[in-house]
């Protein structure tokens, strides 16, 4: 009996129960897990420097891995566009629309006494101007000068003449710089057409007109255009009045 109680062993139905384990050697777990880390090291790719140094030089911008901006993007050169003003094109359309439409309406007149009129009394507050810086700069006696000019012919014509003088020089500045006098442009009257006005040779022709009437007697050419509705001025050097309607 004692014999069989020294042969027999509990032994478990299976392993893993707790009643049996397998010694395993320390120095092979460490072996095992050398092995595993070397497979799994050997399996990750590495970027060569050379590549990287390479894509490093390539970029245009400089990149700031500790800002958190968004990266400006380089801009590409522009081709240049000229710039056209439009409101320059625009005003020149519509000053060429009136000017068209404005010589389409143009009548040829001979005479306009409004105009006329108006542009005398302008003349003659030039005049008066004029004759106050002469008393100035010459230091004379206004009232004595209007006495004398009631009593003594010459001093009469003299200041006809800086009437006359002042007139002409009057129409010949407005009507060369703007093709109508104060007068003219009042009553919508104008010497010469819109193309007549731009030629160079326009401020010409109106001295040449202004001369020629004041050595026909400055009344005696106006006179004949108003009774006989001709304008010889305008026959002899192709220059005429318009009217706008």
């Amino acid at each position: 009996m004692d014999e069989l109680d020294d042969s027999f062993e509990f032994r478990p139905i299976t392993e893993g129960l707790g009643f049996h384990r397998k010694v395993k050697s320390i120095r092979d777990e460490i072996e095992g897990a050398n092995i595993a880390q070397e497979e799994l090291s050997s399996h990750i790719p590495t970027a060569q420097k050379s590549t990287l140094d390479g894509l490093m030089t390539s970029l245009n911008t400089k990149i700031d891995f500790l800002s958190d901006m968004p990266l400006e993007k380089p801009k590409s050169p522009a081709m240049p566009v000229p710039k056209i003003e439009l409101k320059k094109v625009v005003k020149s359309q519509e000053n060429e629309k009136t000017s068209k439409i404005r010589e389409l309406h143009l009548c040829p007149i001979s005479f306009s006494f409004s105009a006329m009129v108006f542009d005398a009394i302008m003349s003659f507050a030039l005049s008066l101007l004029f004759l106050i810086g002469l008393v100035v700069a010459t230091d004379m006696d206004l009232g004595r000068l209007l006495q004398a000019s009631t009593m003594f012919l010459t001093n009469q014509i003299g200041l006809a003449v800086l009437y006359i003088a002042v007139a002409q020089l009057y129409v010949i500045a407005t009507r060369a710089f703007a093709g109508q006098t104060l007068g003219e442009w009042a009553f919508d009257v104008q010497l010469g057409t819109n193309e007549d006005q731009e030629q160079a040779l326009f401020p010409l022709l109106v001295f040449t007109r202004a001369i020629l009437i004041t050595i026909t007697g400055v009344i005696i050419l106006p006179l004949i255009a108003l009774v006989f509705g001709t304008d010889y001025a305008a026959k002899i050097l192709s220059l005429r009045l318009y009217r706008a309607e």
